[in-house]
């Protein structure tokens, strides 16, 4: 007894019946008072403090009674903990687990109240970019730091066999072009987990291809025999079944038009006749074919090829892309003018070298900062190696006659850092970079930014990602 005359029995076991008595004696009489009290139970209770879709980490709480000592273990069922926090693993994403927490307290085992903890589901991610005729998707789902899946498979499904056939395996990205117009097309994007015996999760996205415009333009001639056609348009610049067909204009309409193929840069569609009759008019049309054979023409223009006039070449340089630390790929536009094309390809040196770019370097080899490297077609590409991490880079596409050498637009990209990884472009604020373009994800430039995903490509060499809704 202490000395406020209170008793105080420690040590005992939890969850018990005890039973107390006091004598003493009153008015000469021995007297004996006796009463019954429990101890209290042991509640240990978890709370959920973190979770990912594989993994959930829980936490451990459980509050005693002053008189009772500190347990001797404590944990989840039959999992002994050696903190106050644990992590459990291989779990399957967008499931409900309970979790049984108990504590042991002089060998006696006590369990508390069910616990519930919940993995995070897979959540998808899509970004789409549609013309009239071909659909980007770019798939993923949303990661995070703590408990992701491991993806062993990942691609795209639709139910439409001529899409399907272009489909690839394991690409984030999916072009599909050849496509009809104002068509809508169902598109599944899954993903197959190493977690859960490679279970595979899906999502579907309906997407509507826009109407096509094609207005045939007039045409340019060259020469008394050869022309360059044109049309405007809102087809990508993926698409290479396009086109132009024609045939002279007295021709009777049951004579197949001659036809031929065209490139397509900045919404304008160009491609070169020759072997023309300068005694004769001809009309021509600008075509576009889907991947199931189906034609959607621009009206018929008329020309008259003996009506020419000397024009220099067209040369386009499209966005570089599949950029690496060391590689990038480069593609360009060549269209023969009056003069014929005796070389062409692309140029490209360090961004904000000293170099005089309007120099023309025959060499491979780097000679006052610039490398050359030719090619050839009227849709030209190459593959560069050997570059540098981490470092600015300009490129150009160009066109050598014999009278003048002409330039495509400078595009500018940077490679990436050598190790692997997502690195952010640093850009300094200080030098107030200016708009040069705006992309779509297929690599259609305006003028303006469009509705939906823009690319923004800035003077320095930056990239910003903009939506326009």
């Amino acid at each position: 007894m202490d000395k406020n005359g209170h008793y105080n029995n420690l040590n005992l076991i939890p969850d018990n019946l005890y039973r107390g008595e006091i004598s003493y004696v009153y008015n000469g009489e021995p007297q004996i008072y006796s009463w019954e009290i429990q101890t209290s139970k042991p509640n240990p209770k978890l709370s959920q403090i973190n979770w990912g879709h594989t993994k959930i980490k829980m936490s451990f709480e459980c509050e005693l009674d002053k008189t009772v000592k500190k347990w001797d273990e404590f944990g989840t069922e039959d999992t002994p903990w050696d903190s106050n926090w644990h992590e459990f693993t291989n779990l399957e994403p967008s499931k409900s687990y309970t979790f049984k927490p108990y504590v042991v307290i002089d060998s006696k085992k006590y369990y508390g109240t069910d616990s519930r903890g919940e993995t995070e589901g897979i959540h998808f991610r899509m970004k789409s970019d549609v013309t009239p005729t071909t659909i980007v998707m770019q798939g993923g789902i949303e990661y995070q730091n703590y408990g992701s899946v491991t993806i062993i498979e990942r691609g795209y499904e639709t139910q439409n066999n001529n899409i399907k056939n272009q489909i690839k395996l394991n690409e984030k990205i999916q072009t599909f072009t050849g496509l009809k117009p104002n068509t809508e097309y169902v598109i599944e994007y899954y993903i197959v987990t190493k977690e859960n015996n490679g279970k595979k999760y899906s999502n579907k996205y309906k997407l509507k291809t826009k109407d096509l415009e094609l207005t045939t333009l007039q045409p340019k001639s060259v020469s008394s025999t050869c022309a360059i056609v044109a049309a405007k348009t809102n087809l990508s610049d993926l698409e290479t079944n396009v086109g132009f067909q024609w045939k002279k204009y007295d021709a009777p309409e049951s004579l197949k038009p001659s036809e031929g193929n065209a490139a397509i840069y900045d919404g304008q569609m160009e491609g070169y006749i020759k072997n023309l009759q300068p005694t004769s008019y001809y009309k021509v049309r600008a075509f576009y074919k889907t991947t199931e054979d189906k034609y959607y023409y621009g009206d018929w223009v008329t020309f008259d090829p003996s009506d020419f006039s000397y024009f220099e070449p067209t040369v386009h340089t499209y966005p570089a892309f599949e950029v690496t630390h060391n590689s990038v790929a480069l593609k360009g536009y060549v269209m023969a003018g009056t003069d014929a094309i005796t070389e062409q390809g692309f140029q490209y040196w360090k961004t904000g070298s000293s170099t005089k770019k309007a120099k023309y370097v025959r060499s491979n080899a780097p000679y006052d900062e610039i490398n050359t490297i030719f090619s050839s077609g009227q849709v030209m590409s190459t593959v560069i190696e050997g570059l540098e991490p981490s470092t600015s880079y300009t490129c150009r596409a160009f066109v050598k006659t014999a009278s003048n050498t002409i330039y495509g637009e400078e595009q500018t990209f940077t490679t990436a850092a050598p190790t692997s990884g997502i690195y952010d472009i640093i850009t300094d604020e200080t030098a107030n970079p200016t708009v040069v373009g705006y992309y779509t994800i297929n690599g259609q430039r305006f003028d303006a930014p469009q509705k939906g995903l823009n690319i923004v490509k800035y003077s320095d060499g930056s990239v910003k990602k903009m939506i326009i809704r």
